[in-house]
């Protein structure tokens, strides 16, 4: 918040003005218009306008002043004890310049009568943006609005994440029958059974039938299994299965940290919790001069993280004080 303080000198040390003091930066409305020491209570008063909207650097001489207050119109410095009599060079900030002369000094007069109350000064400069107050007690709801004109079109979001697995579809054809392959060794023969015994020799009688055949021998082993026969062609792809479905009902928005903005480029940055996804970036403002000149420029560093360059107009404000943050819908 800006402070002014003005007050009468009833004994000083007057200025002696040698020319106007103004901006070198070429900003025409910064200017000192008055300064007036008061050595007995050790002060420096500085009127003008366009004065430094922060607390600015104060050198008389080549001294360093500490600033008691300060507004866009009136600054009230500090100066040392024992200040001699002569002319000084008052630098304001980096480019407000004038001269001071400072005589000496004669005994406190008699305490005079107070002046007539002076004209409404103009409003002040628009002071910071306090803080929030609690929560208020919910209202009853208001009637509905009548319905606003559709807004431009948007630019196409980023492609959302990828949708779930669709069902597997139908097993294709099979696919036709290799060619037989070459026919393998043959195995080892099996083991010969064992003989029966010897029957007692009979009388040689007639020539009788033939005996039944003997018990078959066991079965030889199993030779090597042969090569496996060449691979049949593939069988034709199956029909696609039916697209996933995707949709916002776990998403959540996000909205970072509020930064506030210099007179360069400054960065505001907003990441998703539990690594979900962040699919938009919406720049977001809680202050906002209307005097500024200031252009958002959003970029993507990670799929949870997502930034917003706030970049100032270098022939004005640019961004300078304002309260800016960057917000995402953040997906699972």
């Amino acid at each position: 918040m800006y402070t002014t303080l003005r007050r009468l000198l009833p004994v000083v040390a007057l200025l002696s003005v040698s020319a106007p003091a103004v901006a070198d930066d070429h900003d025409h409305d910064a200017r000192i218009s008055r300064a007036d020491v008061d050595v007995l209570d050790g002060l420096l008063f500085i009127n003008g306008r366009g004065l430094p909207r922060t607390e600015p650097t104060v050198i008389l001489g080549n001294l360093k002043l500490a600033v008691v207050s300060f507004s866009t119109t009136d600054i009230v410095a500090r100066v040392p004890p024992g200040l001699a009599p002569a002319t000084y060079l008052l630098l304001v900030g980096n480019n407000l310049r004038f001269a001071v002369s400072v005589g000496d000094v004669g005994p406190r007069g008699p305490k005079g009568d107070t002046g007539a109350t002076g004209p409404q000064g103009p409003p002040g400069a628009r002071g910071d943006t306090g803080p929030i107050g609690p929560q208020g007690l919910k209202g009853d709801p208001g009637a509905t609005g009548p319905q606003g004109p559709p807004g431009a079109r948007g630019d196409t979001g980023p492609i959302g994440p990828q949708g779930l697995k669709g069902d597997t579809g139908p097993q294709g054809l099979q696919g036709l029958q290799g060619d037989t392959g070459p026919i393998g060794p043959q195995g080892l023969q099996g083991l010969q059974g064992l003989q029966g015994p010897i029957g007692p020799q009979g009388l040689q009688g007639l020539q009788g039938p033939i005996g039944p055949q003997g018990l078959q021998g066991l079965q030889g082993l199993q030779g090597p299994i042969g090569p496996q026969g060449l691979q049949g062609l593939q069988g034709p792809i199956g029909p696609q299965g039916p697209s996933g479905t995707f949709t916002a009902t776990t998403c959540t928005y996000v909205t970072g940290p509020f930064v506030t903005a210099g007179s360069s480029i400054s960065t505001s940055s907003v990441t998703c919790p539990n690594a979900s996804f962040a699919v938009s970036i919406i720049p977001t403002w809680q202050l906002w001069f209307a005097d500024t000149v200031c252009a958002p420029a959003s970029r993507r560093i990670s799929n949870s993280t997502v930034v917003t360059d706030w970049i100032s107009n270098n022939n004005s404000l640019g961004c300078l004080g304002n309260s800016v943050a960057t917000m995402t819908l953040c997906c699972p």
